[in-house]
């Protein structure tokens, strides 16, 4: 009994069963999305994903990673002939948990700009996220996990 119960879970885990959907939250553009995987599996697939950016904060016991910053360079730009591109940082919170049977990911990113030249080159902007930034990292959580089915 106890094998086939783990036969169950590896095809459970196997068949990828995910559900996505939208929320709003004052952090930025929250995405949420279930996977019927164990928390460990999910706990350890999300770890995975977040990389590049390092992890400011793990806590299994609440759920939580928090990324510090990732820069790079903006797809706009600026100055004479729009050649000096902007820079751009993320950064990003995850809360991992388990209801309605099944492990459930919140996604949060955080998004910075700064300008490549003028007053605006000296500090960050908070910009808005869009729902690509929180999905693209659910994505790479997903393929962690050897999941490859998302339905929207």
């Amino acid at each position: 009994m106890g094998s086939s119960l783990a036969a169950m879970l590896i095809a459970g885990c196997a068949a990828g069963a995910v559900r996505s959907s939208a929320v709003a939250s004052p952090f930025g553009g929250r995405i949420e999305r279930r996977f019927d995987a164990p928390h460990a599996a999910v706990w350890q697939a999300a770890l995975s994903a977040v990389e590049p950016a390092s992890v400011a904060r793990a806590d299994v016991t609440h759920g939580v990673i928090e990324t510090g910053w990732r820069e790079e360079v903006s797809s706009r730009s600026q100055g004479l002939l729009a050649r000096a591109p902007f820079e751009w940082r993320a950064r990003y919170r995850l809360q991992i948990s388990e209801h309605d049977a099944a492990t459930w990911v919140a996604v949060m990113p955080m998004l910075e700009e700064r300008a490549p030249v003028g007053a605006r080159a000296f500090h960050w902007e908070r910009v808005a996220p869009t729902a690509e930034h929180a999905t693209a990292l659910l994505d790479r959580l997903e393929h962690a996990l050897g999941l490859s089915q998302h339905a929207g």
